[in-house]
């Protein structure tokens, strides 16, 4: 899962506004890690201007540019408020991304969770699959998710939800659905495509909703573990391991 990211830039946007109104990003790419750190403050001067910036808010080990050369220490000098987070700690280690990825990747999700304030979530659009769910009356909507991280491959109770684009959900008013969650290759319908190479499928079925969730955009929690992805000796097997699946998935999400 090397290069996945906690969230899709957009998507971690979107969280960070319900909190904040009028947020806004810059997006780091690769070829501005190469800048000096004056670069930076040449974009950091555009925002203040567009803006209005009064103060950057960093963590207590933020640095940027080249060989990591800006420091709070530097804007300060150039003019700019600056507060640093000090060191948050959960247990006895330091939150950063790089605990939280791993976190995520190791399936901890209660471990993420409490680093993150909330839980494990992937936002993904809605793109057509082959129907299987439906074929075992299990409609799910298949995620593509943009490169974002996720737990791995296995069954999992959540919390989904439609986001609407531009509108204003900061008082969550979008209705949450309990959901069953499966991250994985399908392996009772054929080949593994880990074996073939191919990235794990994320397919979400929503209890209690009726409707056609094509081209939405979801928001897909992850609560809990509940099985590992295996092979069944067929449709019948399966289905009635999607049913246990449903049922303790709403015991667990009551």
């Amino acid at each position: 899962m090397g290069g996945r990211e906690l969230l899709e830039f957009g998507a971690g946007l979107h969280c960070f506004s319900r909190k904040k109104k009028g947020a806004a990003g810059l997006r780091s790419e690769k070829a501005s890690h190469r800048k000096h750190a004056g670069g930076y403050l040449e974009t950091c001067r555009e925002v203040d201007q567009r803006a209005c910036a009064r103060r950057f808010v960093l963590g207590f080990d933020s640095k940027f540019g080249r060989g990591r050369e800006g420091t709070p220490e530097r804007l300060r000098d150039w003019g700019f408020d600056v507060v640093v987070v000090p060191k948050v700690l959960v247990g006895d280690r330091p939150v950063s991304s790089t605990a939280i990825r791993e976190a995520v990747e190791l399936g901890d999700l209660d471990g993420a969770a409490r680093m993150l304030g909330r839980p494990v979530a992937v936002y993904g659009d809605v793109v057509a699959g082959d129907a299987r769910g439906r074929e075992l009356g299990f409609r799910t909507a298949n995620l593509d998710l943009h490169h974002e991280l996720h737990p791995p491959p296995g069954v999992y109770a959540g919390r989904a939800r439609i986001v609407r684009r531009g509108e204003d959900d900061t008082q969550e008013a979008s209705r949450r659905f309990p959901a069953v969650a499966n991250v994985g290759f399908r392996p009772t319908f054929g080949p593994s495509g880990e074996a073939r190479g191919g990235a794990p499928l994320v397919e979400v079925h929503l209890l209690d909703f009726s409707g056609d969730l094509y081209g939405e955009h979801l928001e897909l929690e992850f609560h809990a573990f509940l099985r590992a992805e295996r092979r069944f000796p067929g449709l019948e097997a399966l289905r009635a391991a999607i049913t246990q699946d449903v049922e303790r998935a709403r015991a667990l999400l009551r």
